[in-house]
């Protein structure tokens, strides 16, 4: 009975305190709905909770943001996007989201002195970031602030800093800041339907695995 005692405290102190975070939406605009776990659509409202497993979806023209303690998430139109994890666990605030489609816009801040394990998954990609903002579609990374390190999912990996995109499709390196900025003065220079950029490199497939961490300074 006394080994049983003492196993039942050392279990205590060992099992970590988990710490559920609210997730609420704070910008609605247009036909927002969420869908509970195993329940059915409903219209969003600003100041719905988004619990764990619900699932946000955005017509067309629509936009919405949820806040996660000092974190936002925009979730662009025509996006669907499931809150699969926000918890706090030993001074970290793990939160888990997975991209179905469409595009997110993820402003991943502090809070209260706590560290942050922001995840933002998809079929192809998963970026992983402790503290930056940044536009992510799966593919295609626009940094905002801070520096993101752009992995492939063969290891090749590249600095990303704030005002700067790259890409991959999760087999070729990532592409270059300078490459991107090059091929974004050709796309608007060539007004004629001729002149096209069809030359450059394909960096756009399905099937592959991206990896995003942010490169603390």
């Amino acid at each position: 009975m006394k080994r049983l005692f003492i196993l039942l405290i050392v279990l205590a102190v060992t099992v970590p305190a988990f710490s559920q975070i609210q997730a609420v939406m704070s910008e609605v605009n247009g036909k927002v709905e969420l869908k509970a776990s195993g329940g059915s659509w409903q219209a969003a409202s600003v100041g719905d909770q988004v619990g764990r497993g619900t699932t946000v979806s955005t017509g067309f023209g629509a936009t919405a943001a949820i806040t996660m303690g000092n974190s936002v998430v925009r979730v662009q139109q025509l996006t669907r996007m499931t809150l699969e994890e926000l918890v706090e666990s030993e001074g970290t605030v793990n939160t888990d989201l997975f991209l179905r489609v469409g595009r997110v816009k993820s402003e991943v801040k502090s809070t209260g002195g706590l560290s942050n394990n922001f995840k933002l998954r998809s079929t192809q990609a998963t970026a992983a970031v402790r503290g930056t903002e940044f536009t992510f579609d799966g593919n295609n990374l626009i940094v905002t602030d801070g520096v993101v390190v752009l992995s492939n999912s063969i290891g090749h990996a590249l600095r990303v800093a704030a005002g700067e995109q790259s890409k991959t499709d999760g087999l070729a390196a990532p592409t270059s800041p300078e490459v991107e900025k090059i091929v974004q003065s050709v796309v608007d220079y060539a007004t004629n339907p001729s002149e096209s950029i069809q030359d450059l490199p394909e960096i756009s497939r399905d099937n592959a695995l991206v990896v995003i961490r942010v490169n603390w300074q």
